[in-house]
């Protein structure tokens, strides 16, 4: 018997150094031989154990927690083991609780979510029936069990109910910090506040309270970026700025320049996944599908934020025009260029005026191909070849490659028609202008390509350098 319990500490203490594969030799050694049952069932216990954390580290997680049912069947009424028993046990929660977070993160459909919710939850509830109440252990899965059962209220739209919950669950995991210190714990307790946040938000937009809502979901989309949940920081954020812009436009008094900003600005800061995700759960409601209330919210705001997006895109293809009319006046006005033409002939090639293969070529890949802004100054011989970006969203490498193949072709024009009046152009420059800046790929290809860039802030400052009037619409 003193053999087994040494060995059985040694087993221990090779689990603690996390040396698993020395672990279930020495267990394998003993289930090899004839030995009391309670010393057979703690050495095949400790052997589907170290079979857990294997597979664990190979992340192979379902192998892992089938492991961990052995085990716990094995250990458990065996009172020399208990502790073994509620580590296995807690260890199993923890890898179960991952696999539910993945199974919900990947499910569309929102009654399987709730299933994975409420099994998740029992999950919680089961084990904390095991461990010892006076443990870290035990309160930290008591608050997840309360932050569980708060996420599946606040779905169903009972949001006084979900704030009770929240409160326990944010005293469990005080305690449960006070018991051990641990960034785990710490992260719980600003996933909560996030939580507590967007539920208080959700409250007042449903009281009509918009710019108190749009405060709270300020603070929580804050605490999400700190809990690393960039899906759920969005969303607040989205709504933040959404919600805020249309308070400023419907407002007879409001600031409805800064409005509009804010509407760009939800949908600037918006990935298209969100965007697709408020676009199914519309569907959803449409197809006469269950809906959780806080989802809701995604489906109304998703016919608002498309009807904005294609108005603003069409506003800004036409402020892209305005600006290309005042970027030439500047140029003649302000920076002393003799020649910057209006007419679109002389900024255009298509497949009647292509002169040579680079240029048709350039018409079969791109079809009719412009210059927003052509600009040269006779006496210097300086060429400028500009582009004024027209799309809603920061300009990307791509944009400004295709610029440069485009602008090339308008300067090998220049150049001949300089040739044939025995003039040389002895300076070339590309602006690109994008009032929603650039992408870093953008940045990295134009420092490579020789490209100046302006954003708004940029053609700001050089319009002020030349005492120039700024125009009123950027």
């Amino acid at each position: 018997m003193t053999v087994y319990n040494d060995n059985i500490r040694a087993v221990r203490k090779l689990l603690r150094n996390k040396k698993y594969n020395e672990a279930k030799d020495l267990c394998q050694k003993f289930l090899n031989s004839r030995i009391e049952e309670i010393y057979y069932r703690a050495f095949y216990g400790f052997y589907k154990i170290c079979e857990a954390e294997i597979a664990r580290e190979n992340n192979k997680e379902d192998d892992a927690i089938k492991h961990y049912d052995e085990a716990i069947r094995s250990l458990n009424g065996l009172d020399s083991f208990v502790k073994d028993f509620k580590k296995a046990l807690y260890n199993r929660y923890i890898l179960k609780s991952e696999w539910f977070r993945e199974q919900i993160d990947r499910e569309d459909d929102e009654e399987k979510r709730m299933k994975y919710r409420y099994e998740m939850l029992n999950n919680a509830q089961e084990t904390a029936k095991v461990l010892d109440p006076t443990s870290w252990k035990f309160f930290e899965v008591k608050g997840d069990e309360h932050k569980i059962a708060c996420i599946i209220e606040k779905a169903k739209g009972e949001y006084t109910k979900a704030l009770e919950l929240l409160r326990d669950a944010k005293k469990c995991y005080e305690e449960a910090y006070k018991r051990k210190r641990d960034k785990t714990r710490e992260e719980h307790l600003k996933y909560c506040e996030a939580l507590e946040e967007e539920i208080f938000a959700q409250q007042e937009y449903l009281n009509g309270n918009i710019i108190k809502a749009c405060e709270y979901y300020q603070k929580a989309a804050k605490c999400y970026d700190h809990c690393k949940d960039k899906i759920s920081a969005d969303w607040c954020r989205f709504l933040q700025f959404f919600l805020n812009g249309l308070v400023l436009l419907i407002n007879p008094s409001g600031n409805h320049r800064e409005g509009t900003r804010r509407l760009r600005q939800a949908l600037e800061i918006s990935p298209k996944k969100l965007l697709e995700e408020m676009e199914s759960h519309r569907k959803k409601i449409l197809d006469g599908k269950r809906l959780p209330e806080d989802k809701k919210l995604m489906a109304f705001m998703f016919p608002l934020a498309l009807s904005f997006k294609n108005e603003m895109d069409q506003l800004f293809t036409k402020l892209g025009h305005g600006l290309e009319s005042w970027i030439r006046g500047y140029l003649r006005n302000y920076e002393d260029y003799d020649e910057v033409p209006e007419e679109q002939d002389t900024r255009k090639i298509d497949a009647k005026n292509a002169r040579n293969e680079k240029e048709k070529d350039l018409v079969q890949r791109f079809g009719v191909v412009e210059i927003d802004v052509i600009a040269y100054k006779r006496k210097e011989g300086e060429l400028l070849v500009v582009e004024v970006t027209k799309e809603n969203k920061p300009a990307t490498k791509d944009d400004l490659d295709k610029f440069v193949q485009i602008s090339e072709a308008f300067i090998e024009r220049w150049k001949e028609r300089e040739r044939l009046a025995n003039r040389e152009i002895k300076k070339t420059e590309r602006w690109f202008i994008s009032i929603n800046g650039f992408k870093k790929d953008a940045e990295n290809f134009a420092s490579e390509s020789g490209i100046i860039l302006f954003d708004k802030d940029e053609l700001i400052k050089r319009m002020r350098e030349h005492k120039a009037p700024i125009p009123p619409f950027i």
